[in-house]
């Protein structure tokens, strides 16, 4: 019984499955190839959707990022005296 209470109890995870993405470069093409997975049978819905969720989160991040960067770049070219120009999305 104390044993019980000291050890949190196991939680269920799935078995690992491989499945193809085959060129995806993009996070929408790895999103079309799970839900492709998921619709053949070759991924289970909950782990299609564990993924998925892993990619909105990876998506999230990247969109900061990009954020953060375009706005240091404003405020550089603020305190610099320059006038303003737009900074072209995924400029480096």
């Amino acid at each position: 019984m104390l044993l019980d209470r000291s050890v949190p109890p196991l939680k269920q995870q799935a078995n690992a499955r491989p499945f193809k993405i085959g060129d995806a470069k993009e996070l929408s093409d790895i999103g079309r190839a799970i839900i492709a997975a998921i619709a053949s049978g070759d991924l289970p819905p909950d782990t299609g959707r564990e993924l998925i969720d892993g990619l909105a989160a990876q998506c999230k991040l990247i969109e900061v990022d990009e954020i953060v960067r375009r706005l240091e770049g404003l405020e550089k070219e603020a305190s610099s005296g320059k006038p303003g120009r737009a900074i072209p999305r995924g400029a480096q």
